[in-house]
């Protein structure tokens, strides 16, 4: 229905256009018959200046697409020249700290603890309530202690990056810069980062009045339901492929036995 909007759209604004046009040039050719040659050039007038307006339109939306693309372009080329290192860096960093938890075998991993809690619950709200809900309020005090112990090098560099993502997500959710432009090369890098910083955004929303961060969270949730969507279509696809493969194998097998001569 949202595609089928705009196309219609379109072709009404066409339709009123072309009907007006007609109706223009025949009352102009009338007035002119007529001899009122003041009445005809005001319609000719009138019809250039509705086909000046239908170019300026039409021009101006070619150069705001080619601006929107420009500047994602330049977003993109700052998330790989300052986000992916330092997203390297985050990585190593958390998945290094690691606690104990009793009757446990292994120690657990502060950054595999994150990613999994937050995958699991599809997370949305980057709140405190909300990590204390799916973290529990004893592992969420001890994942987020550990986040405050990493060297304060890498927190500066998480703050830093968290600053940096703000500014570059203002672009994409106002449209200044076209998202879907660069969503194939930068979601995963950007995904896993963020999923991997929840703990340190969260904890900065006591509630949801006051939020940091607004800009961040906005654009993951509209790349991570777009994500999981896409996996959810692939994982269609291969099951109908997967299925369709079963089929053709099955008849084959029929046809060979059904032709092949009894000894």
């Amino acid at each position: 229905m949202k595609k089928l909007l705009p196309k219609t759209s379109k072709y009404l604004f066409v339709f009123v256009v072309g009907a007006y046009l007609g109706i223009s040039m025949s009352a102009t050719y009338y007035q002119y018959k007529k001899g009122e040659y003041e009445i005809a050039i005001a319609i000719v007038s009138a019809f250039i200046l509705i086909i000046q307006l239908l170019f300026y339109v039409v021009d101006y939306k070619k150069r705001n697409k080619r601006d929107q693309i420009e500047k994602a372009i330049q977003m993109a080329e700052v998330f790989a020249a300052q986000i992916i290192p330092t997203s390297s860096l985050i990585l190593r960093s958390m998945k290094g700290a690691h606690y104990s938890v009793k009757n446990a075998e292994d120690p657990i991993i502060l950054g595999n603890k994150i990613e999994e809690v937050v995958e699991i619950n599809n997370v949305s709200e980057f709140t405190c309530e909300e990590a204390i809900s799916i973290f529990g309020e004893g592992d969420y005090k001890t994942c987020l202690e550990l986040c405050g112990n990493l060297d304060q090098e890498i927190r500066d560099e998480i703050l830093k990056a968290l600053n940096t993502l703000e500014y570059m997500c203002m672009y994409f959710n106002t449209n200044v810069a076209a998202e879907k432009a660069v969503y194939q090369s930068l979601h995963q890098v950007f995904i896993s980062t963020i999923k991997l910083l929840y703990l340190y955004i969260s904890s900065k929303n006591e509630n949801n009045k006051d939020k940091y961060f607004t800009n961040i969270i906005e654009l993951f949730n509209k790349w991570n339901t777009r994500d999981k969507q896409n996996h959810k279509r692939e994982e269609r696809a291969n099951r109908r492929k997967e299925k369709y493969t079963k089929i053709l194998h099955s008849l084959f097998e029929n046809v060979g036995k059904a032709t092949t001569p009894k000894v």
